[in-house]
């Protein structure tokens, strides 16, 4: 019997490792965090009615669009940085410029400093912020995380996804409320502003 391709063999064992790795996890988690291990409140919400399907719909696009835009700049500021190096700026030096910028943008903005998954709990209390606000903070999150991955600062791009997500999914709904609510809001039609800030936490992690 002829043997399977080399990658279909390395795809089963990816496969094998990955369920390994989930299952440790979930063990682990419930040691440590009990039967609930939830890192951040999540709000119970449903959707409303099929009449906000295209409303989520666009906010997929606003999402799209901000996850391009992450991409880009990245892209832009790596460019911008070596160009930096090459022209005799030492590179140990620009880990601790982004860092300087990252200060002064957290002192108008202190929600992009990453806080644990605290940071998300406020984000999603619709009180605390307008959906103006959530938009030049999910702006500020984006412009401090690419420079600082473009300028050597250690950091992932999980968590920021789905800050940027909530902040951008939550600014959605703080405006469609307004808008729609005097019309559908009253028959049940419309889903609570957190239901868009988990949709927009999935559309910028996809």
């Amino acid at each position: 019997a002829s043997s399977p391709p080399p990658s279909r063999l390395r795809s089963q064992d990816d496969l094998a490792a990955v369920v390994v790795a989930a299952a440790v996890a979930a063990v682990t988690s419930r040691i440590g965090l009990g039967e609930a291990p939830a890192l951040f409140a999540i709000p119970q919400y449903q959707l409303g009615s099929y009449f906000e399907l295209p409303l989520y719909a666009g906010l997929g696009l606003v999402c799209g669009f901000a996850s391009l835009a992450f991409t880009k700049s990245e892209k832009f500021l790596s460019q911008i940085a070596s160009r930096l190096e090459g022209s005799g700026i030492p590179g140990v030096l620009l880990p601790p410029l982004s860092a300087i910028v990252l200060g002064i943008v957290a002192i108008k903005y202190p929600e992009v400093m990453y806080e644990g998954f605290g940071n998300f709990n406020r984000i999603l209390d619709e009180n605390l912020f307008s959906s103006s606000g959530l938009v030049e903070i999910a702006l500020a999150k984006i412009g401090t995380t690419v420079l600082a991955r473009a300028f050597g600062l250690e950091g992932g791009v999980y968590a920021p996804s789905l800050f940027i997500g909530a902040a951008l999914g939550l600014a959605f709904g703080l405006f469609v409320h307004p808008l729609l609510g005097g019309f559908v809001g009253d028959f049940g039609l419309l889903s609570a502003p957190q239901a868009y800030a988990l949709a927009g936490m999935a559309a910028t992690l996809a």
